[in-house]
């Protein structure tokens, strides 16, 4: 069984009195690639900020790598190799050796990405 990067347990977020993520429950092993998809509001890009220490949370837990990381900003988290990347307008142009520079080239991004894709492989440091 692989690895688990990430869990999410019980993940509640609100602004002031709006609950924008109500719950939710999610597990992201070594070489899986997940993917949250939901309407505008649904709550997608909140999520994000929680994991990645951008946003604060009322409930739940999130694990990187076995660890809790509640009470983490984005500057400790990145440091430990979780980030995120904005989805538009970051790899509009160019060619994809150059796409795959912007490819995090931490131990832990080269096990996420395993089994997934190959594509960038040549590109990945050592």
């Amino acid at each position: 069984m692989a690895n688990t990067l990430l869990k999410i347990s019980g993940l509640k977020v609100a602004y002031g009195g709006i609950k924008a993520v109500k719950g939710i429950d999610l597990e992201v092993r070594e070489g899986e690639l997940i993917s949250l998809i939901g309407s505008n509001g649904a709550g997608k890009t909140t999520t994000m900020k929680a994991i990645t220490g951008s946003l604060g949370f009322e409930a739940g837990d999130i694990e990187y790598l076995g660890q809790s990381i509640k009470g983490q900003g984005p500057q400790d988290l990145v440091k430990q190799g979780l980030v995120m990347v904005p989805g538009r307008g970051v790899f509009t142009h160019g060619p994809s050796r150059r796409t795959c520079r912007w490819v995090p080239t931490s131990a832990v991004t080269r096990r996420a990405f395993s089994g997934i894709s190959n594509a960038c492989s040549p590109f990945f440091r050592a």
